[in-house]
């Protein structure tokens, strides 16, 4: 049963990220769920998948004041989570806009020239595959997993010049140390209830030298909501966790990643270039 607004704070551990003992209880779950049922965007349809599953929203979201991070406290469990994301809610949705998704990659690879140029490309996450094709487009051997079979199975039939598997990161890092020069990875990391072994795996598939391309929501946007749970990217338990271009490259940094820049972006997102040492 979800507790109510007014219920006494749970205690918090350490900050996953920066391991500050700073890490507070900012908001909770309850009222989150109050404005998620009233939203006219992703977070109505996210509480409602959510609930079928027999999910209720018993927690608070923590964040750090030392380096920015904010996360969910308690997790949902990995078996949950499984069910969750098996058949995706959002493919569909992804699939209608493939023409547009396939275009933004093609930007993106080019933007990433002056960085990396050829040779082998993972995404991560990689759902439809339209990232891959664009890859596979400009010249790479380009590989793709994502825990949707679902995804990955329709990737197959369209893109048959790609790879694609089944698979979540550190088990395919641990068969593919130091295989790929450029791995991309969008909007995936919030989604995860560990940081620092996906982390450490993004580190171990890339060769020295290689570029990871990330994305994900920036808390510490200028134009972020001030009021943290007025946010549409604060829609758990699809996304569990939340960045600062602070936590971000702290993070990189103990996994061996060394970021190299971050675009600029109007929207409350961050987009970075890091290089493996």
């Amino acid at each position: 049963m979800a507790h109510a607004a007014s219920s006494p704070a749970k205690p918090c551990p350490n900050c996953p990220v920066c391991r500050s003992r700073r890490f507070v209880n900012v908001a909770a779950g309850a009222d989150w769920a109050a404005r998620a049922a009233r939203a006219d965007d992703d977070r109505r349809r996210v509480l409602t998948v959510a609930r079928e599953l027999g999910w209720t929203p018993d927690f608070h979201i923590n964040r750090c004041d030392d380096c920015g991070f904010l996360a969910l406290a308690p997790m949902p469990d990995a078996a949950w989570l499984g069910r969750f994301y098996g058949g995706y809610y959002a493919s569909p949705a992804y699939d209608a806009k493939r023409h547009r998704k396939i275009r933004r990659s093609r930007r993106r690879l080019a933007r990433l020239a002056p960085f990396v140029r050829g040779g082998d490309f993972l995404d991560v996450g990689c759902n439809l595959g339209f990232a891959c094709a664009a890859a596979d487009e400009a010249g790479y051997q380009a590989t793709g997993i994502d825990l949707d079979a679902e995804a990955i199975a329709r990737a197959t039939d369209d893109f048959p010049a790609c790879r694609f598997e089944t698979a979540d990161l550190p088990d395919f890092a641990a068969r593919h140390p130091a295989a790929f020069d450029l791995v991309h990875c969008a909007e995936v990391i919030e989604h995860l209830t560990a940081v620092h072994p996906f982390a450490e795996a993004l580190g171990r598939v890339l060769r020295p030298g290689g570029v990871l391309f990330l994305t994900t929501p920036d808390a510490g946007h200028f134009r972020r909501p001030r009021n943290l749970l007025d946010w549409p990217e604060v829609k758990p338990p699809e996304h569990l966790c939340w960045f600062t271009r602070t936590s971000l490259a702290r993070l990189m940094d103990d996994h061996g990643l060394s970021v190299e820049r971050f675009f600029f972006s109007l929207k409350p997102g961050i987009r970075l270039v890091a290089r493996k040492r």
